[in-house]
Order: structure tokens, then C-alpha cells, then sequence
């Protein structure tokens, strides 16, 4: 394909005609599974669907052809371009080389042409939730981010922003987030809570949320709102109808249950009113839950003790106490006998 790619049928092979099947699908187990499908979609649908019940990780072959309809049908010397560009990565600390340098080197004369750097910055940690067989809305935490131009960073979370410019992108959500020094050309749509932004000038936060703006300056933009927030010791050069709570919701579907207790992604409820867990049990066995909370999200407390979601059945946990972070752990109700959940986060801003 030449490029990377969720789904089976987007690949050069499926728009120039070819089937993926017969396909081949093993696990780690020794699992395997042939699959005959009138099409590569239904193909992908079918695929994705049982490396879910196998783990979440699986190994497929597929698109079978001969060495004509590949030269038809292939982007020629991608694979020959990752192999290079893994090497330049590779060597370029032993030749005392900036590997973003390297790999730009790597793709110079290729068809997609010498790499550009689209932003700079250093990222320390990235959480991420897998929501039916993708990996999906990744937060990336603790790290700094020195330029972004022309991006969407959709669904994160920026802890911190220093001297920096985020200029012509869209940010969807900043929480709990310093903005220093930097410039914000636009914000659609946004919840920025918690943080702390400088200085806003001349721009428009549209559809957002702010949930602190201290000892700061707004000036010559619009804010569509600003709900539950304190706006204190800085500038407003207007202020139409401010009203209503904030909203938060988190998905994890099709979320597959093992025999020990596993935890989603902690959630920051530092600045939430109101908040719970709303579990179905979408499979044909129970599965067992309990709300965890923690002050460092390093160790954790047992809010809510275990309780049994029967097969086919809706349970809501609301945690009973508060501390900074809050998160749900599942597991099958008997060993061996796994079943799928899908677990609702609902909050409500204070």
C-alpha cells in the first residue's frame, strides 16, 4: 500500500480489483481461522471481529495473487523504502547523526519525496484505549510540544504547552494543561479545563469549554462559552449568554474480559461533580467490576468491591469517594469463561 492503513480494504490490491481471500488468521495459541468472503470489507469486518475474541492481536495473510497482478497492483519499492529508513533510524546514533535528519536523508528521491518535520516536542508517556479492535483517542502526557502547524490533535490530552505556537490546527480538548507564551490562532469545539492560558489575543474559542482563566488577558476574540468556570483577575472585552455544565463522556466497546482484573485508562476527575460507570454485559458469560481510586495514580484504592454484571445485563457503579483518579477494573466472573463488555464513563462538570 505504501503507507499504513486500519482497514483490509484500503489497499492498492482492493482498488485495483483483487480479493484478499482465501485468508489465513492464527494466534498465538495455535488458533486458525480460513475465511472465503464475498468482498474485503466483509473480509476486515470478519478479521477484526475474531482478532477481538483472540486477544487483540493476531496474524493474517491474505490477498493471494500472482507475481503479474502484484507488479499491477503494488507501490513499487516501499518495502525497500522502510527497510532503509529502519536502518537510518538504526545508524544514525553511531554516526552522531539527529535521526529525524536521517530518516529525511532516507526518503530524499523517493516517490513521496524528502521527509518534512511537521512538529517538535518530546513526548514522555502515551495512554490509549482499543475500541472495537482500534487503538483510539491517545493521550499524551507529561510531554512538551514545541510547534504544531496545521494539525488536529483530537480527543487528548496536553498537560503542558510552554513557548509554544499551535498555529492553523484544532485542538478538541485541553485538560488540567499549562499554555505558556505561546499562540493559539483558533480553538473550535474545545474543552480546555483546568489549565492556565496566558494570554489569548485577537483569537476565537468556539463551542469550548474553559474551566480557569487566571489573571489573564482576552482580547478582541469571541468565547461561545465558558460554563462553570472562574475568570479571575485578567481582561473580558465582552461576555454574551454564559450558561450550562459541561459534559464528558468515554467510550470502551467490544472490551474483551480475561481471567484477572484488568483496568482501563484512569480519568482525571480532579474537576468533575458528578460522575459514573455504566457497564452492558454484551456477552453470553458474567463478568465482575470494581471502581478504583487513587490521589497518584500510581497506587490504588478499592472504591467499589467487586461486583458480578450478568450476561445480558446493565450495571452503574458510582464511586462513593473522591480523589484525583478514578478508573474501572473488569474480569470474567468464572475463569475461562470470557465475555465482552462496553463501559460508559458519564461525568458532569462542578
Amino acid at each position: 500500500m505504501g503507507r499504513a492503513f486500519p482497514e483490509l480494504q484500503m489497499e492498492t490490491f482492493h482498488v485495483y480489483g483483487l480479493s484478499g481471500t482465501p485468508a489465513a488468521l492464527a494466534d498465538e495459541h495455535g488458533s486458525t481461522v480460513l475465511l472465503e468472503t464475498p468482498d474485503n470489507i466483509r473480509l476486515e469486518w470478519l478479521a477484526r471481529g475474531l482478532t477481538i475474541r483472540m486477544g487483540g492481536h493476531a496474524h493474517l495473510v491474505d490477498y493471494p495473487m500472482r507475481g503479474a497482478d502484484f507488479k499491477r497492483t503494488a507501490v513499487w519499492r516501499t518495502i525497500s523504502m522502510a527497510i532503509a529508513i529502519g536502518e537510518a533510524v538504526l545508524q544514525a546514533p553511531h554516526r552522531g547523526q539527529d535521526p529525524v535528519e536521517a530518516i529525511a536523508e532516507a526518503t530524499q528521491g523517493t516517490l513521496y519525496g524528502r521527509a518534512v518535520p511537521l512538529f517538535e516536542g518530546k513526548v514522555v508517556d502515551v495512554e490509549r484505549r482499543t475500541e472495537g479492535g482500534f487503538a483510539v483517542a491517545a493521550t499524551i502526557a507529561g510531554g512538551t510540544l514545541d510547534a504544531v502547524s496545521a494539525a488536529t490533535i483530537a480527543g487528548g490530552t496536553l498537560d503542558a504547552v510552554s513557548a509554544a505556537t499551535i498555529a492553523g490546527g484544532t485542538l478538541d480538548a485541553v485538560s488540567a494543561a499549562t499554555i505558556a507564551g505561546g499562540t493559539l490562532d483558533a480553538v473550535s469545539a474545545a474543552t480546555i479545563a483546568g489549565g492556565t492560558l496566558d494570554a489569548v489575543s485577537a483569537a476565537t474559542i468556539a463551542g469550548g469549554t474553559l474551566d480557569a482563566v487566571s489573571a489573564a488577558t482576552i482580547a478582541g476574540g469571541t468565547l461561545d462559552a465558558v460554563s462553570a468556570a472562574t475568570i479571575a483577575g485578567g481582561t473580558l472585552d465582552s461576555v454574551t449568554s454564559i450558561s450550562q455544565r459541561s459534559f464528558l463522556e468515554i467510550a470502551n466497546t467490544d472490551v474483551a474480559t480475561g481471567d484477572t482484573l484488568t483496568a482501563l485508562p484512569a480519568v482525571t476527575t480532579a474537576v468533575l461533580g458528578h460522575y459514573s460507570y455504566f457497564i452492558y454485559n454484551a456477552g453470553a458469560n458474567d463478568a465482575v467490576a470494581q471502581v478504583e481510586i487513587s490521589a497518584d495514580g500510581t497506587h490504588w484504592y478499592t472504591d467499589i468491591p467487586s461486583t458480578t454484571v450478568a450476561s445480558g445485563s446493565v450495571a452503574v457503579l458510582v464511586p462513593t469517594r473522591f480523589l484525583k483518579y478514578t478508573r474501572l477494573a473488569y474480569a470474567s466472573a468464572v475463569v475461562g469463561a470470557a465475555t465482552t463488555i462496553d463501559v460508559y464513563f458519564n461525568a458532569q462538570g462542578t
